[in-house]
């Protein structure tokens, strides 16, 4: 009868093509319950317990399969007890690699996360830093201004004071006030020019610091992408590992049914209904669905790491050339410090020219109202000294004058006396008449010759007191000039000067 069996069988399912519908059906419902079992993993110690169980018995009525249910009821069910005993020590396996690439998966996508947030992070503190810096500049500058505001107010508010500490009734006072106010300009200037440097040495200090905060920011952005290929490396092998295992399915596919449930099933019985290797298995199926899920998500992964690497490097690219341009900027900024120093050195002669120049101003009407002061007090001495001078020599001119005109009185009488003598008729050669003329005629002469001595003298003398004179009266109108233009120089300044 076994002849007989084996003769059917074959036979059968060569010619009959009913026998092959009924075992795809018969395998339809195989996949179904693979599938079923595979939902069931994590009962899989239970599983393998009842597959044995309906192996054992399976195999002691595997002749009544024969007989109840023919031959290719039997041989299904026998395949389904062997396959449900691999299938239930390979589901374990199955749940502990679908774990571990579960687990690695999560790992692997805790990573990605981990990394863009690590790059948000990053870019947030770049923009962070940068934000902050804008933001101490701000707050440098309003500080900045508000002392220099204050360091103006104060030079202004001293300046003010030393103005009105000048007494408005001093003769310099205007001199005064601008010499202060060309000390308070030079200093003003000097004040200027020297914010000038600070404001441009300020300058390339905060560019060399922005600079160099972009390239330690560039050189943080390309170091983190080590982590993008370490990322890049590990979604490469999962889609290598997913094409391996689509290779694999198919390999197992390929081999054929009969060599997945093992050897012991061939030899119970051979069936020849065609290739088994050219159907795919339901396992097959789903290990190729399921790699190819795998290898398309993994190859997104890869494009997307990579185009994110790409744009980090790029941007780091963009900080350097930031960078770059703000070194250009520093040193442009830089350049400009000779000038600024120049620019203080003349503000600083300037004003040293002029404070001195208000200085010699105020030491020339200082030294000129000593000297008025000092015209004004010593005129009157002055003048009387030289009013006595003046009457001295009018004394002597009277002096003169008189000595003189007693001298030409007496030639006068001396002839008047001579010629009253002549008139008298005296006989010439009467007794002593001859001589008391001559007597008379010497005293005449002596007389006469004193006199004109005396007028000689007389003129002389005048001559020289006339001079005198002259010199002494142009002394006294200077003085008096002198006197009278300093009184009017204070007048006109205690007329002018405000009232305190």
């Amino acid at each position: 009868m076994a002849d007989n069996y084996d003769t059917t069988i074959k036979v059968g399912m060569e010619a009959d093509l009913s026998g092959g519908m009924q075992t795809e059906k018969q395998l339809d419902a195989i996949r179904a319950k693979a599938k079923k079992l595979e939902q069931e993993s994590s009962k899989s110690g239970a599983t393998i317990e009842q597959a044995f169980g309906r192996a054992s018995k399976a195999a002691g009525l595997f002749r009544k399969v024969l007989t109840g249910f023919g031959v290719v009821g039997a041989i299904m069910g026998l395949v389904e007890a062997i396959g449900k005993v691999r299938d239930s020590f390979g589901a374990a396996k199955k749940e502990a690699d679908a774990l571990a690439k579960a687990k690695e998966k999560a790992e692997h996508k805790a990573a990605v996360d981990s990394l863009a947030k690590s790059y948000d992070a990053l870019a947030d503190s770049i923009s962070a830093a940068a934000e902050a810096e804008r933001h101490r500049n701000e707050v440098q500058d309003i500080e900045l201004k508000g002392a220099r505001e204050l360091e103006d107010a104060q030079l202004k508010l001293a300046e003010l004071r030393e103005l009105d500490a000048v007494d408005p009734n001093d003769p310099a006072a205007a001199e005064q006030r601008a010499a202060i106010s060309a000390r308070y300009a030079r200093k003003r200037g000097e004040l200027t020019a020297g914010r000038s440097e600070e404001d441009i040495q300020r300058q390339a200090g905060r560019l060399y610091a922005e600079a160099d905060r972009k390239r330690a920011a560039a050189a943080e952005i390309v170091s983190s992408t080590a982590e993008d290929d370490r990322l890049i490396a590990a979604a490469n092998a999962r889609l290598q590992d997913a094409s391996l295992r689509s290779v694999s399915a198919n390999e197992e596919d390929a081999t054929g049914f009969w060599s997945q449930v093992g050897q012991n099933a061939k030899n119970i019985v051979t069936l020849n209904w065609g290739k088994v290797g050219d159907t795919d298995s339901v396992a097959g199926d789903k290990v190729r669905a399921e790699a190819s899920a795998e290898a398309e998500e993994a190859k997104a992964e890869v494009k997307r790491l990579k185009e994110q690497k790409e744009a980090k490097l790029k941007e780091a690219e963009k900080l350097r050339m930031e960078a770059t341009r703000l070194d250009e900027r520093r040193n442009a900024v830089t350049g400009t410090l000779d000038a600024a120093r120049v620019r203080s050195q003349v503000a600083l002669a300037e004003g040293l020219s002029g404070q001195a120049s208000a200085n010699r101003a105020l030491d020339r009407k200082e030294a000129k109202i000593a000297a008025d002061e000092s015209t004004i007090a010593q005129g009157p001495g002055r003048i009387a000294a030289l009013k006595r001078k003046i009457a001295d020599v009018e004394a002597q001119k009277s002096s003169a004058i008189s000595a003189d005109s007693k001298e030409q009185m007496d030639a006068e009488m001396a002839r008047q006396a001579l010629a009253s003598f002549d008139a008298a008729g005296y006989r010439r050669n009467g007794t002593g008449v001859q001589a008391r003329r001559g007597a008379l005629e010497a005293d005449v002469e002596r007389e006469t010759a004193e006199a004109n001595q005396s007028r000689a003298q007389l003129q002389s003398t005048l001559a020289t007191l006339a001079a005198t004179l002259k010199g002494l009266n142009s002394d006294l109108k200077k003085v008096e000039r002198e006197v009278d233009a300093a009184v009017k120089r204070q007048n006109a300044v205690n007329e002018e000067a405000p009232a305190s």
